[in-house]
């Protein structure tokens, strides 16, 4: 995705048509802490083209829930986002900037924007943000509350806390999370007197679904080889080894691999995608079921072959304590890609078989081999063995064709440098 520099047209669009007598401050504060914390240098998904392309609508609200859903990533920037502390100070505490506990003090109590988040992503007082399943959209939606409450009305406070909370991608039981969050606006109504109609609160639960599934559109797209980029872009920005460009082990990143290939053989389209109240329509769901379905087969099988490969470089490897993948591995290619419609493993590996070195769809030349010479069945045998517990045998050398085996030691004499850790 294209770098873009400042998300101020759109947050001024969104603010003036959702309260036309805001104070610029608001604008501008709010402006600062999205291009400040998505243009940092860990960020190589969840960036501010990101938040651009989930913000890509007329709704304005729609706008401001893209703009701010993924402002704090705390496990890739290592904390909070300098621009968003003061605005979370007294709400919530951490002792290693990672971990987070809600405030529960008599100021906390009496706080309604505060409430009406905790509400929104059933919180307790007091209780530890879960590392997984809404720590991050939790604080997002938290900062971006903290500096609106004072431009905007209690209704759209909520509304972005819902739209937000509905990010946390992967869930089970989409009916329920519906259910639970149109009790939990029902409470905040009773609680503080705004004035929710039911079905004021079922389009706040449509606007949810449509932002949401734009966040996890690339799932559904047509072109696979730029999700798959994003792939390589989302482990590059969660693995600290990768991010630092800096040499990194050739079995540290084989478990990179392995860790978003068992990840994508996981999951099933009816937890990537959402539908409430028609939205999407009866007519489109089942086709972006279908398309998800069909997409995650082949990248499923994209990422295999694309382990394997470098679990025979590993294997080739005389000595993987001490090799490691030179950082320029890590850099994009500045050749332009002409393939944009692949649609089988063998045409998206095609893209990169002609690299001299093996690492993302880009440089792909023992991984269009293995799938030229072994069947998907036999590639899935073999890693499926693979295990992240335990080294990799040097007999897998010896249970693939000749001519990768040749080719993976080949690879390893061009890629791969002796390197002692710091």
């Amino acid at each position: 995705m294209p770098r873009v520099s400042s998300c101020r047209p759109q947050v001024e669009r969104a603010l003036s048509c959702i309260a036309p007598q805001i104070d610029r401050r608001h604008i501008d504060n709010l402006t600062l802490l999205i291009d400040s914390s998505m243009q940092g240098q860990t960020r190589h998904y969840h960036t501010l083209s990101h938040a651009l392309l989930v913000a890509d609508s007329d709704d304005v609200l729609d706008i401001l829930i893209g703009l701010c859903h993924d402002i704090v990533q705390v496990d890739v920037d290592g904390g909070l986002p300098a621009a968003a502390e003061p605005w979370l100070a007294g709400l919530v505490r951490s002792d290693d900037r990672v971990h987070f506990t809600l405030v529960d003090d008599a100021q906390t109590r009496a706080d309604q924007t505060f409430g009406i988040v905790k509400a929104i992503f059933n919180l307790q007082p007091g209780q530890l943000l879960p590392d997984f399943g809404g720590k991050n959209e939790f604080l997002s939606a938290m900062v971006a509350c903290r500096i609106l409450e004072r431009a905007v009305d209690p209704s759209t406070i909520a509304a972005l806390a819902v739209g937000i909370e509905a990010t946390i991608p992967f869930r089970k039981d989409p009916d329920g999370i519906a259910q639970r969050t149109l009790g939990a606006l029902e409470d905040i109504d009773r609680r503080y007197g705004i004035g929710f109609s039911n079905e004021q609160s079922r389009d706040y639960l449509r606007r949810s679904v449509r932002v949401a599934n734009r966040d996890v559109g690339s799932f559904a797209s047509e072109n696979l080889p730029a999700f798959l980029d994003d792939t390589w872009n989302l482990m590059r920005e969660s693995s600290a080894d990768l991010r630092r460009d800096r040499p990194v082990k050739i079995d540290t990143y084989r478990l990179i691999i392995q860790k978003m290939t068992r990840f994508l053989g996981s999951l099933q389209a009816e937890n990537v995608f959402r539908c409430f109240d028609d939205e999407p329509s009866a007519h489109q769901f089942p086709h972006i079921l279908s398309s998800t379905s069909e997409n995650l087969s082949i990248i499923s099988a994209v990422m295999q072959t694309k382990l394997l490969a470098v679990a025979l470089i590993e294997t080739a490897t005389a000595d993987i304590t001490t090799a490691h993948l030179s950082p320029r591995i890590t850099s994009r290619s500045a050749a332009p890609r002409s393939i944009t419609h692949a649609r089988t493993v063998e045409s998206i590996l095609a893209i990169g078989k002609d690299s001299s070195a093996e690492f993302d769809i880009d440089r792909s030349p023992l991984s269009h081999r293995v799938i030229s010479t072994m069947s998907a069945a036999e590639i899935k045998e073999l890693t499926n063995e693979v295990s992240d517990r335990t080294p990799i045998s040097k007999t897998l050398l010896t249970r693939v064709p000749a001519e990768l085996a040749k080719q993976a030691k080949e690879l390893v004499d061009l890629m791969i440098t002796p390197c002692r850790d710091d």
